[in-house]
């Protein structure tokens, strides 16, 4: 019974991470849904997104990394004014300070319409553009209270425990321009013991492995030779925001 119970506990670990998983790939390019050519000029702070999302190696074990861009969390603020055609400044309600770093690299999605580009930031006003390189007004005009939803990279790894103990690694999810306090800001997921990310065509392959956080002394696992438990899962994720060319 104490077994089964432990199995279960993965289980049910396994599939909230993959559910996490699933929903953050679908929302892959909601908001920065450009071509593989543009995507380095819109988010050139980070120059390993060559694809929206992309796998890259990571220097332990068989795990690896995956970075995607999207407008994950929904609206950050609000136009405070109406915006017209062809303008370059937006003012937005309350202090766009703390959210629009101007010294980071900021891409931001408008009324569920148009992707800009904050290029500064002063309290409310925003200088944007809607061209990656150069200064370039609304395409679209929009009324008072759109919202701006912030565009980010969030990266997916496998991260060690920093108390050390049984070398328990974890599931780690950052985003860009965010600092975090510590390594326990970015945990996703603990007990994951391995991660794999795949890209076949368009789709994501998602393979993972938790070990149990306690060792079973009834139990020899066949493969590492120790008393811990372990369950593998998997599956496939889309993205559902189509790249315009």
């Amino acid at each position: 019974m104490a077994a089964h119970e432990h199995m279960v506990r993965l289980r049910h670990l396994l599939q909230a991470v993959l559910s996490d998983l699933v929903r953050d790939v679908a929302k892959a390019g909601y908001g920065i849904a450009v071509s593989e050519y543009w995507l380095p000029h819109w988010i050139d702070w980070e120059p390993a997104l060559t694809s929206n999302p992309v796998v890259l190696p990571a220097a332990q074990g068989e795990s690896n990394v995956l970075l995607m861009a999207g407008a994950f969390d929904g609206a950050a603020m609000e136009l405070a004014s109406d915006a017209p055609r062809g303008a370059t400044t937006l003012e937005v309600v309350g202090d766009a300070t703390g959210i629009f770093d101007p010294y980071v690299k900021k891409v931001v999605y408008l009324g569920g319409a148009e992707t800009v580009r904050v290029v500064a930031v002063s309290g409310s006003l925003l200088r944007i553009s809607t061209h990656p390189t150069e200064i370039r007004g609304l395409r679209f005009s929009f009324s008072s209270g759109a919202q701006l939803e912030p565009v980010v990279v969030r990266r997916y790894e496998r991260l060690q425990d920093p108390r050390g103990g049984q070398r328990r690694t974890f599931l780690a999810r950052t985003d860009s321009g965010v600092a975090y306090r510590d390594v326990w800001g970015k945990l996703a997921a603990k007990d994951i013991e391995q991660v794999c990310f795949s890209i076949d065509g368009q789709s994501v392959g998602i393979e993972m492995t938790a070990r149990g956080p306690e060792p079973d002394p009834h139990y020899t696992d066949p493969t590492h030779r120790d008393h811990y438990r372990r369950l593998s899962m998997g599956g496939r994720a889309l993205p559902q925001t189509d790249a315009a060319t």
